[in-house]
This record gives structure tokens, C-alpha cells and sequence, in this order.
């Protein structure tokens, strides 16, 4: 699915850890991937992984710093190294749902967020 160019691609997920997590560092628990369809690449611990891209020009500024400093600590890579790594983390596709924008937004459930909570509401993380 394409808008302007720009792929209308979301991963949710059914594990409720992953969800905390992505609503921790994200203020959502959807999140913005490239493809509808996963592709094989290898993760931050250099195991192959069927994992999806995260679009990084889709988030806002600040969900782009959290995760990079989540992966910097995670990683050991500086902040600055992290921050260029964001754009296409593999996002392990186990447990994962790809949907369209349009299916998001159909969800009966009315709990499926894409707008971010403000940052003030956002638990703090602590890496």
C-alpha cells in the first residue's frame, strides 16, 4: 500500500511485552515498517531473523532519539552511531501482524493509536 510514495505499512503485535515496550519508547503500539511483508536479515546479535523494516521517516523526532538511545544501550554503539541505525531496524516479524493504515484505523477495538501520547505522559524509560 502506497500514499504519495510513502508506504502505509504498520506491525502490531500479540505479545504484551513487545507492546509495553513499543509504547514506553514509541508512544504507540503500532509501528511504522516499510513492507507489508517481512524479509530475511540479520539482527543486532547477528542471528538470521524474519523481521520487518521499521520506517523511521515516519516517526516523529523524539520516538527517533528514545529508540536510539534504547539501542545504544542495548547495543553498546553511541548515540550518534544508534540515531543512524533507527531507519530499517529489523523488527523480528514472531508475534507480529502487518496491516495497512486503512485495517488500523477499522479496528473495531477503538484502542489502536498512530498519533502519539504527548512526551510529558510517557513513563519515563530508563536505559
Amino acid at each position: 500500500m502506497f500514499t504519495n510514495g510513502r508506504s502505509t505499512a504498520f506491525v502490531t503485535t500479540r505479545d504484551n511485552q513487545r507492546a509495553a515496550l513499543w509504547l514506553r519508547l514509541f508512544g504507540v503500539d503500532a509501528l511504522p515498517v516499510k513492507h507489508l511483508q517481512p524479509r530475511w536479515q540479520v539482527n543486532a546479535y547477528g542471528r538470521d531473523v524474519l523481521a520487518y523494516d521499521l520506517d523511521a521517516p515516519r516517526l516523529n523526532e523524539w520516538q527517533v532519539a528514545r529508540f536510539a538511545g534504547y539501542i545504544a544501550k542495548r547495543t553498546g554503539t553511541p548515540f550518534a552511531d544508534a540515531k543512524r541505525l533507527v531507519d530499517g531496524w529489523p523488527l523480528e516479524a514472531g508475534g507480529c501482524e502487518a496491516v495497512s493504515e486503512d485495517a488500523l484505523s477499522r479496528r473495531r477495538d477503538g484502542q489502536r493509536s498512530l498519533t502519539p501520547l504527548p512526551i510529558h505522559l510517557l513513563p519515563q524509560v530508563t536505559f
